[in-house]
């Protein structure tokens, strides 16, 4: 798995972030973790994903908690004292919000899957979340580009039989074309929140996640044809 410290300069360069404008009081650490609404001055707690907390005694941007967890990356300094029950007290200088989703489960035909290609760069397992770095391509020239991904089981032609890692989908739609077909190639983060697909109650080691990939001639569609996928557990690197 690469660095934490990469995943974090690589989405604080192409994500949207909220700092603080206080010069005197810049932040010196980073961390991805989980804002959690809590009932505090400010709203919201922060859980890492080693099982720490942090309590966000001062907040120096202008934050509104979602009414649901919101992975994130935080922008703090830590102060001496902690606060009970919390791990650490912190000030934040800044939030970049990851986005957070949950695993879709498709079961009929009539749910069209998208199929534009999506490559996974990194995947690891952390704080309860699968959290992806993936690559798609996009227009440069066309604005407000909508688009979709999608973390799928697919139970299209019933429940997936599997021997030790679980079987998911990642995919990308797009609400236009392409120059040439291709266009640029750009990089994004995405988390997904495991829940129900709890390994233990799965029975499995891991998650093996398929992908159409960028290669259009190579990679096509899921319906019978060859799909990449990387292979994560709790313990071991995407394969």
């Amino acid at each position: 798995m690469k660095k934490l410290a990469k995943i974090l300069l690589f989405a604080a360069l192409v994500l949207p972030v909220l700092v603080s404008c206080n010069k005197d009081d810049e932040p010196k650490k980073s961390v991805l973790g989980t804002i959690l609404p809590y009932f505090n001055e400010v709203g919201f707690a922060i859980q890492l994903d080693n099982g720490e907390s942090m309590y966000p005694s001062r907040v120096h941007v202008n934050y509104q908690p979602k009414e649901s967890a919101q992975r994130a990356i935080i922008y703090f300094t830590e102060n001496s004292t902690p606060v009970a029950p919390f791990t650490y007290s912190v000030n934040i200088h800044g939030i970049t919000e990851i986005e957070t989703k949950e695993i879709d489960l498709v079961t009929s035909s009539d749910e069209k899957l998208s199929d534009d290609g999506i490559e996974i760069v990194e995947a690891y397992i952390g704080g309860g979340y699968l959290n992806i770095e993936f690559k798609v391509n996009i227009d440069p020239y066309q604005k407000n580009q909508n688009h979709v991904v999608s973390l799928v089981d697919n139970q299209i032609n019933g429940e997936p039989k599997y021997d030790g890692y679980y079987p998911l989908e990642l995919r990308f739609k797009r609400d236009h074309s392409l120059m040439d077909g291709k266009g640029q190639t750009v990089s994004n983060l995405v988390c997904f929140y495991i829940g129900s697909y709890n390994i233990d109650r799965l029975g499995c080691n891991g998650y093996e996640i398929k992908f159409t990939g960028l290669d259009s001639e190579t990679n096509k569609d899921p319906e019978g044809k060859p799909m990449k996928s990387v292979k994560i557990s709790p313990i071991a690197d995407m394969k």
